[in-house]
C-alpha cells in the first residue's frame, strides 16, 4: 500500500491514492485484522496480546501518516492520542516501503482463508442460517496445510463447530452444501444448519408476496393507456421489475424444492437409523391410501358416478359398492381388507 499510494501521489492522482487507502481501512485493517485480533486481545497470553497491540499501532500511524495530505486536522488529533515519536504529525517522515515486510507466501494462504471463510458467510446469509448455529465443516484442498495453519480463524468466523481439512473429497455428497473457492471446496451438511419447516413456511411468505408484486406489476403492464402515455423510461423500468419478480420467483421455487428434499431426506435418515421406524412409516402410509379411498367412495356416491368395469368376479365385487348406496361401507371394508393382506406382505418381507 505504502508504495502504491507515494507512486499515485507523485504523480498527483489523489483521488485513486485516496480511494486504496480508503479501502485498505476499511476492507483489510478493520473488517479482517481488528476481527482476526479479537482473540488474542482478549486472551491471556500477554505476549501474544503485547504482539497484537503493536503490529495494529503500527500499521495505525502508517495509515495516518498516509492519510494526513488528504485529512490533515483528523489524522492530526488521532496521531497525537497514540504513542509516537516527534511533536506533530505534519512534521513526520512519510512511510517508506520495505521489502523486508513482504511475506507474499503468508499472505497468498491467508487470502485463501478469507476467501473460505467470505464464501461460506455468503452462503449462509443466502440460506438465512443464524451465525449462533454452528455446524461442522470439510475443507478440501490441494494447499491443504494453509487451512490447518488457520484453523481457529475459520472455526471462529465463519461458525464453525468441527472443522476438517483434507486433500480427497468426501465419498458420500448427500446432504452436503458445496461452497467452492478458487482455491478449495467446502462442505457443510445441510441438516445441521436448516431447520426445513420454518424455511418452507418463510419461502411461502415471500414467494406470495413475490407473485402479488409480480400480479400488481403485469396489471400495469397490461393497461394500453399507461404502456402508450407513460415515458418508455418508466415503462421500461416496470419490465425490469417484472422480470425481476419472475427471476425472485423461479429462486424462491428451488429453494423451496431444495428444502423439500432435504426435509425429505431427513426423515429417511431417520426411519433407516431408527430401528422399527419404517413400521410406523408403513402404517401412517397405508393409514393415507385408506383415507384417500374412503374420499374417493363419498364423491363416486355423491356425484353417482357410474363406473364402466368389465364384470369379472374378484375386480367387481370390490368396486359394485361405489354404484350403490347401501353396499357403500360393505365395498370399504373389502378396500380395507385388500390393504391389510398387502400391508401384512410389505412388513413380512421387510422385517422377517
Amino acid at each position: 500500500l505504502i508504495r502504491e499510494v507515494t507512486d499515485n501521489m507523485d504523480a498527483f492522482e489523489l483521488g485513486v491514492a485516496s480511494a486504496k487507502i480508503y479501502d485498505f481501512i476499511w476492507d483489510t485493517y478493520c473488517d479482517w485484522y481488528i476481527e482476526l485480533t479479537k482473540t488474542r486481545l482478549n486472551g491471556e497470553d500477554e505476549a501474544a496480546k503485547l504482539a497484537a497491540e503493536n503490529v495494529l499501532c503500527y500499521v495505525l500511524l502508517r495509515i495516518l501518516e498516509l492519510l494526513h495530505p488528504l485529512m490533515p486536522f483528523i489524522t492530526e488529533e488521532i496521531w497525537q492520542a497514540l504513542p509516537h515519536e516527534g511533536d506533530y504529525l505534519i512534521r513526520a517522515k512519510w512511510p517508506e516501503y520495505h521489502s523486508a515486510f513482504d511475506f507474499r507466501a503468508e499472505e497468498q494462504a491467508m487470502e485463501a482463508v478469507k476467501d473460505a471463510i467470505s464464501a461460506v458467510r455468503a452462503r449462509r446469509a443466502e440460506m438465512n442460517v443464524p451465525p449462533s448455529k454452528k455446524a461442522q465443516m470439510i475443507i478440501v484442498s490441494d494447499h491443504a496445510e494453509d487451512y490447518r495453519l488457520g484453523e481457529h480463524f475459520i472455526k471462529r468466523m465463519a461458525y464453525a463447530s468441527e472443522l476438517t481439512v483434507t486433500d480427497a473429497s468426501p465419498a458420500d455428497l448427500t446432504g452436503l452444501v458445496t461452497v467452492v473457492t478458487h482455491g478449495a471446496n467446502v462442505y457443510l451438511p445441510l441438516a445441521e444448519l436448516v431447520d426445513f419447516e420454518k424455511e418452507l413456511e418463510r419461502i411461502a411468505k415471500e414467494r406470495a408476496k413475490a407473485a402479488e408484486n409480480l400480479a400488481r406489476i403485469e396489471q400495469k403492464l397490461s393497461n394500453k393507456k399507461f404502456v402508450s402515455k407513460a415515458p418508455e423510461a418508466v415503462v421500461n423500468a416496470e419490465r425490469e421489475k417484472a422480470e425481476k419478480a419472475r427471476a425472485l420467483i423461479a429462486k424462491l421455487d428451488e429453494s423451496a424444492a431444495a428444502a423439500l428434499t432435504g426435509l425429505l431426506d431427513r426423515w429417511a435418515v431417520w426411519i433407516s437409523a431408527k430401528p422399527g421406524a419404517g413400521i410406523y412409516f408403513d402404517t401412517a402410509y397405508a393409514a393415507i391410501v385408506c383415507l384417500v379411498l374412503i374420499l374417493l367412495c363419498w364423491l363416486a356416491f355423491h356425484w353417482r358416478v357410474r363406473l364402466r368395469v368389465e364384470k369379472r368376479k374378484g375386480l367387481y365385487f370390490l368396486l359394485r359398492p361405489l354404484l350403490r348406496r347401501k353396499g357403500l361401507w360393505t365395498g370399504l371394508v373389502a378396500w380395507g381388507l385388500v390393504l391389510v393382506w398387502l400391508q401384512g406382505l410389505v412388513w413380512s418381507v421387510d422385517y422377517g
